[in-house]
């Protein structure tokens, strides 16, 4: 599984974008920072997007600072009903952050 075109724009609350995607990418169990990012991507072809945020899960210490990665469903997809399998969803998500980690995103500005 080969990821192609990547990029990473971090999201700012000019339009109202920030709350937005903190809101949609919520999860009880992750106490999310105002460090989000939406990263494209093509693999196998298709077309794809992810959002990433920093932060750390509530079981664990304050000063750990962790990266979340979800997956986004194209609308077409989810229409369709044709969700791609959950095994290949973990593979995806897996190959987002490592080109995350890799590109540095958090660094810039």
């Amino acid at each position: 599984m080969t990821i192609t075109n990547f990029t990473v724009r971090k999201l700012n609350n000019t339009y109202g974008e920030l709350a937005l995607a903190k809101e949609k990418f919520k999860s009880p169990g992750f106490i999310s920072t105002d460090d989000v990012w939406i990263a494209s991507f093509e693999i196998d072809g298709m077309k794809r997007e992810a959002g990433i945020r920093r932060g750390r899960r509530t079981d664990v210490a304050e000063d750990v600072d962790m990266v979340d990665v979800q997956l986004r469903v194209g609308e077409v997809e989810f229409d369709a009903d044709t969700f791609i399998p959950e095994s290949q969803v973990a593979e995806i998500t897996r190959a987002v952050y490592d080109e995350f980690l890799k590109g540095e995103y958090w660094l810039r500005s």
